[in-house]
């Protein structure tokens, strides 16, 4: 069994969570679809939820929109992640 390292919060700076623009560049979203058709049930559940939780305000709906997946997954997988590594 694969043991992940353990969860480590790390604060971002504030000047760079400006630098973070969506929607991405079409080959970079083409590149995102291709990596999430290739991973399993599991896995594509905690990438949506990395990805959205990286955009915040506004994340789950577009990475649900582009990798074509259930808002409530990738809401979920966000609460499942917080469970883990409370704040």
């Amino acid at each position: 069994m694969l043991k992940w390292p353990p969860l480590v919060k790390m604060e971002t700076p504030n000047h760079m969570e400006d630098n973070i623009k969506y929607p991405y560049p079409a080959e970079t979203e083409n590149w995102m679809q291709m990596f999430y058709e290739s991973l399993n049930e599991k896995d594509r559940r905690h990438y949506a939820a990395i990805e959205a939780h990286k955009l915040g305000h506004g994340g789950i709906t577009y990475i649900s929109e582009l990798l074509n997946c259930a808002r409530s997954t990738v809401h979920d997988a966000i609460e499942e992640f917080k469970k883990k590594c409370p704040s």
